[in-house]
């Protein structure tokens, strides 16, 4: 196992995650093996070390496109799931999609009311609940004010990863979305897909009170 960075020969596909993570941290503490993100990377260490070390030699399940290898075959399909990008399984009401039916099944959850859900993460200061620890974890720097997600080319820093990804955006000088009516180009495709509700008058939420049409529930929500 060696570092595509730096060259360094590891013994196993831990040792080579410690690596990364101790020598080549990333802005958003992803474990270099089952890709889960992190607040911090201790927590990143922590979980490398309770998750994946007992796996240590047993390492026999490899991926044909990427080399990656993992302990058992079900992480390897589902790790091949997004090589395809081919996402089954569709949510009926916000028509978002995941790779695995069990990602559906905890985010439906978040459409019923906070008392109601049956998440596995809670917040202890409002109660409002998560189906994975980052997404928890993002939600909890909102009650901290801790900004750990930070760039790595201006001094910005965010309390959600997904924040510093949209900002990440920012220093792209290329816009890969375009639109084929006017060809206004945009940086994300969700905002290209809300422009074209200007040329088509198509949109899949519309707000009951003025008739303006929305391509997201949450460009609604915003819009209400």
């Amino acid at each position: 196992y060696v570092c595509k960075i730096c060259s360094r020969d590891c013994l196993s596909q831990v040792s080579l995650a410690c690596h990364m993570t101790i020598s080549h941290p990333s802005s958003t503490n992803a474990c270099y093996i089952c890709q889960e993100i992190f607040n911090t990377q201790t927590e990143l260490l922590i979980h490398i070390k309770d998750n994946h070390e007992n796996n240590l030699g047993n390492e026999s399940f490899k991926c044909s496109l990427c080399n990656k290898t993992f302990c058992k075959q079900r992480y390897l399909k589902t790790h091949l799931k997004r090589h395809t990008g081919v996402k089954n399984h569709e949510c009926p009401i916000c028509q978002w999609k995941f790779f695995e039916r069990t990602k559906l099944k905890w985010h439906m959850e978040t459409h019923k009311d906070v008392n109601q859900r049956n998440l596995p993460y809670k917040c202890n200061v409002c109660l409002k609940s998560f189906y994975n620890r980052p997404a928890w974890s993002d939600h909890m720097n909102i009650h901290s004010g801790q900004k750990p997600f930070k760039c790595q080319i201006c001094e910005a820093s965010f309390g959600h990863r997904m924040g510093l990804k949209r900002h990440e955006l920012v220093h792209k000088k290329e816009c890969e979305f375009s639109c084929n009516h006017c060809g206004k180009g945009f940086k994300m495709a969700y905002k290209l897909k809300e422009h074209m509700v200007r040329h088509t008058g198509v949109g899949d939420h519309t707000c009951q009170s003025c008739g303006k049409v929305y391509t997201t529930s949450n460009s609604l929500k915003r819009h209400i």
